[in-house]
Order: C-alpha cells, then sequence, then structure tokens
C-alpha cells in the first residue's frame, strides 16, 4: 500500500535482483498526489521490492487478482476436478493394483468414461432426444 492508502501496481520482475517490482499507483499523475514529497520526490514515483524467497505464497510470480492468475487458478482447478473424478468417484484409488501398467489401462479407461460423461451431457437434450436413445427429464 502506498502513503495515499491504494495498492501498489504490479511492475515485473527484476531478473537481475531476484525480486518483484512493485510502483505507486499514481505514476502517471503525480503532480496530484498529495503525499508526493512524503512518498518519494523522484520523477518517477516510489518504487517497492520483494524478494519472493521470503515467501513464495505472499508474494507470487503472478499477482493475486489478477486475469493471468485466476486463468491459472482456473486451470488448477480443473486438474484437481479431473483427478479427483479419476481416484475416487471411479474408486482406483483403493484399487489393488500393483503393476505400473495395469493402474495406466484402468486410469485411461477412467479418463475415456470421463469425456464420455461429457459428451452424454452435452448430447443429452438434442441429438439423444431425436433418436429415441433417452427419455426426456424432468
Amino acid at each position: 500500500m502506498c502513503l495515499a492508502g491504494l495498492k501498489m501496481v504490479y511492475w515485473g520482475i527484476n531478473q537481475k535482483r531476484h525480486r518483484l517490482k512493485w510502483r505507486c499507483p499514481l505514476y502517471k499523475c503525480l503532480d496530484k498526489c498529495a503525499h508526493r514529497q512524503a512518498c518519494s520526490p523522484s520523477s518517477y514515483g516510489r518504487v517497492i521490492y520483494t524478494k519472493p524467497k521470503d515467501d513464495l505464497r505472499l508474494f507470487t510470480k503472478t499477482p493475486r487478482g489478477s486475469a493471468a492468475w485466476k486463468k491459472r487458478f482456473a486451470k488448477r482447478t480443473s486438474v484437481e476436478r479431473t483427478l479427483k473424478r479419476i481416484l475416487v468417484d471411479y474408486n482406483i484409488e483403493s484399487a489393488r493394483l500393483r503393476a505400473e501398467k495395469r493402474w495406466f489401462w484402468i486410469a485411461s479407461l477412467a479418463a475415456i468414461n470421463q469425456h464420455l460423461d461429457a459428451q452424454v451431457k452435452t448430447l443429452k437434450g438434442s441429438l439423444f432426444l431425436k433418436l429415441g436413445l433417452i427419455n426426456k427429464v424432468a
């Protein structure tokens, strides 16, 4: 937070120093900031560096709440849902499999079933009704 009470703007990574760079949000209109002299007298504005080695959960390379963060987090949650579906719903986690090939075969079948389930859910209202393969579900 800057002295004006605004969130600092993520300004990239300083590769030489291995730090994240944060800049004052009023860098374009420093003349309008009431705390300009107390904050930083330079024309560039106030800059703060954080070390990601300190705590990666607090200082991430991708700033939390940004569009890139949301996209990455959505991908992560979809992978976790897929793994949960394969391991728990198809009960592979409790299967007594020792051979890696057999485990891979069962996981592949579960993944194929997962794709088929998605197709059935997508086509349920249109194609299957026209073909008479399913009854209309209320």
